[in-house]
């Protein structure tokens, strides 16, 4: 008898320290790592900065070469002091599908900012300056490729093309005469544009990203309309802004839904 009382305490002496020992190394149960398998609709808005740079700042005055101090080639009069870059506010507003996990399509409406280039042609001895400005805005399509880093951080690459809308104003010798200087006719256009981005993300729900993007696209071309009976100006002068690309960084969120 004494023999089983033994075996009967040492076996619940053991079942004792096995539950504790259980018990202490139990895995903690942590929250559910957030996913992007759904939803699959998403709107991306952002907004930051956007620095611009043209190609060349063309002047063409096909009769005013017969009396500028500048260089000139044909019906165009090289400009000095030229300025071809700036920078700008930019925001963007875009809506994407996912297609699978980590590959989207998606929309954008993209606002480049207003740039304003500039330089200057002498004519008797005073340079005038030639001061274009330019207002950009476009509208994309494109398709992206998400990969995840960790469960909350991704990086972001896109592509995209669309069109870009520019409007183009000018003034001329706003420098020697502030209060009558001469305007070039403005002249809005649309052109092919395209661009390429990489972001990274930061998911702070299920449904609620934060983004920071980096961007580039090319807009083409912004040139103002040819003078023609136009005060102070000779017709067939004009002001053209050539290959002009913007970079731009965003801060934003992205909703799924």
């Amino acid at each position: 008898m004494k023999i089983l009382l033994l075996a009967a305490s040492a076996l619940s002496v053991s079942t004792t320290f096995a539950v504790a020992a259980d018990a202490i190394v139990a895995p903690i149960n942590e929250p559910a790592a957030i996913t992007t398998d759904s939803p699959r609709w998403f709107i991306d808005a952002g907004v930051g900065g956007a620095w611009s740079n043209a190609n060349a700042l063309h002047f063409i005055n096909p009769i005013g070469t017969a009396f500028t101090d500048n260089v000139v080639s044909g019906d165009r009069i090289h400009l000095n002091d030229v300025d071809k870059k700036d920078s700008s506010v930019g925001a963007v507003f875009s809506v994407g599908y996912m297609l699978a996990p980590n590959y989207y399509v998606k929309g954008s409406y993209r606002y480049f900012g207003q740039h304003d280039y500039s330089g200057n042609a002498t004519f008797g001895g005073d340079d005038y300056d030639q001061d274009l400005r330019v207002r950009a805005h476009g509208v994309f399509v494109g398709a992206g490729y998400i990969h995840d880093l960790t469960d909350r951080f991704y990086v972001d690459a896109f592509g995209e093309i669309g069109a870009s809308f520019l409007k183009a104003s000018a003034k001329q010798g706003e420098n020697l005469y502030p209060d009558d200087f001469a305007s070039f006719p403005s002249k809005s256009q649309t052109n092919f544009a395209g661009g390429l981005g990489l972001g990274i993300g930061y998911k702070v729900t299920e449904n609620v990203d934060f983004t920071v993007t980096g961007t580039y696209h090319w807009l083409g071309k912004a040139e103002t309309n040819k003078a023609l009976n136009v005060q102070y100006m000779n017709d067939g002068e004009m002001l053209k802004a050539k290959n002009i690309g913007v970079a731009g960084v965003t801060a934003g969120i992205r909703v799924k839904f």
